[in-house]
């Protein structure tokens, strides 16, 4: 291809390499980790009401006939596992903002 070209008379602007191009990522701004903290903690809040919910309905059919508690304790069982796990990730998450607003202030 160059060859090509050389023979049709053209000829490179510089023998320079052009200079690297720098992709790396700008960190979020102070402004916008602090926007992401709020939606977070509210976030924390509506998780920590549905896991308190479920372990009201968990405690309650606890209390039920064998017959009954047999089909809906582990289902109960199932959701407050899966709600206290949900607000185990999003308190981390919150942790890892307040790491990144406290390296950014």
């Amino acid at each position: 291809m160059f060859e090509l070209l050389a023979s049709a008379g053209s000829h490179p602007i510089s023998a320079t390499p052009p200079p690297p191009i720098n992709v790396s990522v700008k960190p979020p701004s102070l402004q916008l980790l602090k926007q992401q903290l709020a939606e977070e903690r509210q976030e924390l809040a509506e998780q920590q009401t549905g896991l308190t919910m479920a372990q009201a309905q968990l405690a309650f059919w606890q209390t039920q006939p064998a017959k009954v508690a047999q089909i809906n304790v582990p289902q109960w069982t199932e959701a407050v596992a899966t709600d206290q796990h949900l607000v185990a990730t999003v308190q981390a998450q919150i942790a890892r903002l307040v790491a990144q607003i406290a390296g950014a202030a």
